[in-house]
């Protein structure tokens, strides 16, 4: 199977949070973040609400692959927002350490066929 675009993602089948607030999440913040160029950035405030995602989607391994398999743009997008706030609130090395997941996470669209093929 391939990857689902960040469009169709059903994450509330891979994370249960219990209630509804992922699906929420997704909606009034990924889908509309996804579509920013990278010059138009998250502000601090807005990072640090992705980082707190961002650590919640790379909690395990396990977790971050079964999210990443169904919605692999939208995981893209939380992590790389994530990155101003866990800089600013954590240090460099971690930041690059999240980058390094958005790098593995990037190779996978690159084992992926090319659907205009």
């Amino acid at each position: 199977p391939g990857v689902s675009l960040w469009t169709q993602c059903a994450l509330n089948e891979v994370l249960d949070l219990g209630h509804e607030e992922l699906d929420r999440f997704w909606q009034d913040y990924v889908l509309d973040w996804s579509s920013l160029h990278i010059d138009s950035g998250a502000s601090l405030e807005d990072a640090r609400f992705f980082m707190k995602w961002t650590y919640i989607l790379t909690q395990t391994e396990e977790v971050l692959k079964s999210v990443a398999s169904d919605c692999l743009f939208g995981v893209l997008t939380v992590l790389l927002q994530s990155l101003p706030a866990i800089d600013y609130e954590k240090g460099r090395s971690e930041a690059l350490e999240v980058l390094e997941i958005t790098e593995d996470l990037v190779a996978i669209l690159d084992e992926q066929p090319d659907s205009s093929e």
